[in-house]
């Protein structure tokens, strides 16, 4: 996979943020879902303990308005019911509306509501008799109703919280299984993750420093003079741009060379020629040796030396025909 380098840095910091994502959002679902149990529990004994608390209340007032004989005392005591009323059945109706009631807390529940409902009912009727003054049928109308249904009303709220309180302690013992099933998980693939991030920095670093090496490799070997030695980068990001660059310089510069010394061979040939020339020229006195001519820059001179030479000979006929002539003279 031929990448640059902004590529694979981008792509390798890519996954080791996916890594660590899937490990955050693993934990986030874990916390979640511990919060959410806690919730559960916590919410529903509290909505149970609340509503019994009022009961009790509720239950306590009949000795206090039998106790309290003044219009003002029990004035209070009928004042307070509704508000102890409206807390029961607003704490009954909440623990109904709890997301994830198993049967046996829904059975509870409607046990203890059915309890409630008859329970306030009968009671109402009390006070009317009290209030009329009727004190032998309150007392028999406490005996026949409220008394029992005020004893079925606590037990089905007191089964409610036992019944809750059991399913809660089996929510949360299967929630620290889970957590603690978490945290394993959690720690693997915290090790995964770190796993992974070091193997994506190693595999980015060795695919940057790889051909690093083997640019400075090359350099190194045409700095100690061989000058046949090439990168040959294989990749195609910057540092393969770089030496294939390098190599295609080297080459180029080779065939410079290689041109120039060919070049040079040629003129020291030439050079050659015309000195030995001119040294015949000098040892024989024969001024009809022609120099070779050549197309490089030393072919102007071997023209010079030959019309030299003519010239030269033809002179000296000259200077020997009229040699000849004053002898004869």
């Amino acid at each position: 996979m031929n990448l640059n380098i902004q590529q694979r840095l981008l792509l390798g910091f890519g996954l080791v943020l996916a890594a660590l994502l899937g490990v955050g959002l693993f934990s986030y679902y874990q916390v979640n879902q511990l919060e959410q149990t806690i919730a559960l529990t916590q919410g529903k004994e509290a909505y149970v303990g609340r509503a019994q608390s009022a009961l009790w209340e509720l239950r306590y007032g009949f000795p206090q308005f039998l106790v309290l004989t003044g219009a003002e005392d029990r004035k209070k005591i009928v004042e307070a019911e509704p508000g102890l009323y409206k807390t029961l059945e607003d704490n009954l109706r909440a623990y109904s509306e709890t997301s994830g009631l198993t049967s046996a807390e829904t059975e509870a529940y409607k046990a203890a509501n059915d309890a409630w409902n008859a329970y306030k009912v009968r009671r109402a009727q009390w006070f009317t008799y009290i209030a009329e003054g009727k004190t032998e049928d309150a007392t028999a109308w406490r005996a026949q109703y409220t008394t029992p249904l005020g004893s079925t009303t606590v037990k089905s709220f007191t089964s409610l919280i036992d019944v809750t309180a059991k399913n809660d302690a089996i929510r949360r013992a299967e929630q620290i299984k889970s957590s603690e099933q978490a945290k394993l998980l959690l720690v693997v693939f915290s090790l995964l993750a770190l796993a992974i991030g070091v193997g994506i920095v190693f595999v980015v670093a060795r695919s940057m420093t790889k051909p690093i090496t083997r640019l400075q490799g090359a350099l190194d070997k045409l700095r100690n003079g061989d000058y046949s030695a090439r990168a040959k980068m294989s990749s195609q990001d910057e540092i393969g741009q770089l030496g294939n660059a390098l190599d295609k310089l080297l080459d180029e510069r080779l065939e410079n060379l290689s041109s120039q010394a060919a070049e040079n061979e040629q003129i020291n040939n030439s050079v050659v020629q015309i000195i030995q020339a001119v040294a015949q020229v000098a040892t024989n006195k024969d001024l009809s040796i022609k120099i070779p001519m050549t197309e490089d820059v030393t072919g102007a001179i071997g023209d010079a030396m030959n019309m030299l030479t003519s010239e030269t000979g033809k002179v000296m006929n000259n200077v020997s025909g009229l040699s000849r002539m004053v002898s004869g003279a």
